[in-house]
């Protein structure tokens, strides 16, 4: 008890105690920070992650979006945005599909959502055929990938352009981005 007691007394004088304490308090920080996010997930029925995704949903099919779920948001999830890009594509990044302010109650989209109501609230963004629908994987050759990423946001986005972009709702979404989800497909056209 006594060595205890010494050790104390001498780690408080040399500030060492406070520095203890503050690197404490930044590693739970970090710890809760990363932790709200943990089990965040977006799936489909139809493709397994890091797997081809069927022709049905690309321009060689029906070019009907697939279904999309998703479960465990963070805390605090407010409303979603899903951005559905290839960075294969000969001249950058093309984008697929746009979709923001999604609400926080809901866990899925459903197949062909272009031909059924989105979740009330839901606003789309222009795709890079400045179009504001769906338009599935179409690679003029080689394999490749598709990201369905789904942002869960402490708050809807407040953009008031019909003609929302990639661009736009990045902007908005900075310093808002509660946790991510990913979901990665491949297609070879």
């Amino acid at each position: 008890m006594r060595i205890k007691l010494q050790l104390w007394k001498r780690l408080k004088a040399l500030g060492l105690f406070r520095v203890f304490n503050i690197l404490l308090i930044i590693g739970l920080g970090i710890f809760l920070s990363c932790h709200r996010a943990y089990g965040f997930s977006l799936t489909s029925p139809a493709f397994k992650k890091d797997s081809s995704i069927p022709p049905l949903f690309t321009c060689n099919g029906k070019n009907i979006s697939p279904q999309l779920n998703w479960q465990t948001p963070p805390d605090g999830t407010q409303s979603y945005a899903l951005l559905v890009t290839d960075p294969d594509a000969p001249n950058g990044e093309w984008t697929h599909w746009l979709l923001y302010n999604i609400p926080k109650n809901s866990t899925q989209l459903v197949q062909d959502q272009n031909e059924h109501p989105l979740p009330k609230g839901t606003e789309i963004g222009k795709n890079s055929w400045n179009q504001d629908k769906y338009g599935g994987p179409c690679p003029p050759n080689g394999n490749h990938r598709y990201f369905f990423v789904l942002y869960a946001l402490d708050q809807p986005l407040k953009l008031k352009s019909k003609d929302t972009t990639e661009q736009d709702i990045k902007f908005a979404m900075h310093g808002h981005i509660l946790g991510t989800a990913i979901l990665k497909g491949t297609y070879a056209g």
